[in-house]
């Protein structure tokens, strides 16, 4: 058993030292150190502890359940894209069981699940007892998954090598396990599918900004038209972002599922914000299309304005129905576009987009608006189809450390000056203390 992940992919990537930092947020995050005893310190702080399903003996099989290994990492063996290169496989009615040594009620699950015919994915459902007794049952699905190779791009038809062949699900237990405590999972249905390890954590107390953030306006989304019940909740974010931008305020956006049916722009500065947590504030972008949802920061073709200094984005996890890179041209990223003068993203969790977080840009290059200063900090950046980190187009002076990069496609970070429109160099880049692992296409960095 693994009492932590292990700290790995870490390496510490300083193209130049930062120099001329203005005061903003981003200031009050600040990449860690060695300790005193000079111990060296590899990959991101985590709160889960991982328990694996190979042939370790760390997990109890029953029902059918069996081990399937790949010994030569064949491309057509998924199983060389498990940990360890093993996974339980559970046909109909099979279990798999640990024994956990830590407190946790939050369950992250890795599996993979068949694609069908058409390549748009099949469901799958399993049931989780604690103790022997069932506590819920969670559905999973190969929607997201699954893309193929023959050579050159990705399809998303099954023709050729089948990558991406993993996902992720993850969910609240209604009790909280401590060390002794046992964890079943059984296959459900008749699809069957596989699991390659879950991690296990204490899910902290949902984020109160009337607390965290006492002393600043907060402008819940509710009182601005926005629901859990709307089919695109956009504008009524946009309206509390502008309510806001006026005072310099907090916005809260509660704990529920929140449907955004198209992209998201912002244009704003010296704003907060904030979600309950990334175990309680889901905002799910609803569209399948290219063009379709995440988050666009400062794009002048979008909003007039590039404008998006001094921003603080927090505490929520993001989701999409993309499935499809449109021939790499999907343009829906996580979080993409201009965010600057000292702008941080922190303590987010997302997956299923094009890329992870995309900054540079396109739109007004002869101004460079690019992404000047801004820090990623503390993200969970899992199952994208690209890349989950990229500093593009002359970002300069930008920070990645202590993320968790999962099962990305493409390079897990990046830089590429693209210096085909921009006129400004990339300088002063850092990647530190990240894990990168699962990359299934490029690279874990790629400079």
């Amino acid at each position: 058993m693994n009492t932590t992940i292990k700290r790995h992919a870490g390496i510490l990537l300083a193209l130049c030292m930062q120099t001329g930092a203005m005061a903003s947020v981003a200031d009050s995050f600040t990449i860690p150190q060695p300790d005193n005893s000079g111990t060296a310190i590899y990959g991101a702080q985590v709160p889960y502890t991982r328990y694996d399903c190979n042939a370790n003996g760390e997990a109890t099989l029953a029902g059918g359940a069996s081990i399937k290994v790949s010994a030569d990492w064949a491309k057509s063996n998924i199983a060389s894209q498990a940990s360890h290169q093993a996974y339980v496989d559970l046909p109909a009615g099979a279990s798999v069981e640990w024994t956990v040594g830590t407190y946790g009620n939050g369950v992250t699950a890795r599996f993979t699940l068949a694609d069908n015919s058409s390549g748009t994915g099949i469901d799958g459902a399993f049931d989780v007892y604690v103790n022997g007794l069932y506590d819920q049952t969670v559905n999973i699905t190969s929607y997201f998954m699954w893309q193929y190779f023959e050579i050159g791009n990705p399809k998303d038809t099954p023709t050729g090598i089948g990558c991406f062949a993993f996902d992720e699900t993850h969910f609240r237990l209604h009790q909280m396990m401590q060390p002794g405590s046992t964890i079943k999972i059984v296959s459900k249905g008749s699809a069957g599918f596989g699991i390659d390890f879950i991690e296990t954590e204490v899910v902290p107390e949902p984020y109160d900004p009337a607390v965290s953030d006492a002393g600043r306006p907060v402008f819940d989304v509710t009182n601005y038209g926005a629901s859990t019940n709307n089919p695109d909740n956009v504008a009524a974010f946009n309206r509390a972002v502008a309510a806001a931008t006026a005072v310099g305020g907090v916005v809260y956006i509660p704990e529920g599922t929140w449907k955004l049916a198209s992209m998201w722009s912002i244009t704003s500065h010296d704003v907060k914000i904030t979600g309950a947590g990334i175990w309680y504030t889901n905002l799910k972008f609803t569209s399948d299309q290219a063009f379709g949802g995440g988050i666009s920061g400062g794009n002048k073709s979008n909003t007039g304005s590039s404008v998006m200094n001094n921003m603080e984005i927090c505490h929520f996890y993001m989701n999409s129905n993309l499935r499809s890179r449109y021939g790499e041209n999907a343009v829906y990223k996580g979080f993409m576009d201009v965010f600057r003068e000292g702008s941080v993203l922190h303590d987010l969790w997302e997956e299923h987009f094009e890329c992870g977080f995309w900054f540079g840009d396109y739109n007004d290059p002869d101004t460079n608006p690019t992404s000047d200063g801004v820090k990623v900090v503390n993200c969970r950046i899992r199952n994208n189809l690209a890349d989950g980190v990229n500093f593009c187009q002359g970002t300069s002076n930008a920070t990645v450390y202590n993320c968790s990069v999962r099962n990305c496609g493409d390079d897990g970070l990046a830089c590429w000056n693209n210096n085909y429109q921009n006129k400004k160099d990339e300088t002063g880049n850092v990647f530190a203390y990240n894990t990168i692992d699962f990359v299934w296409r490029a690279g874990g960095i790629a400079i």
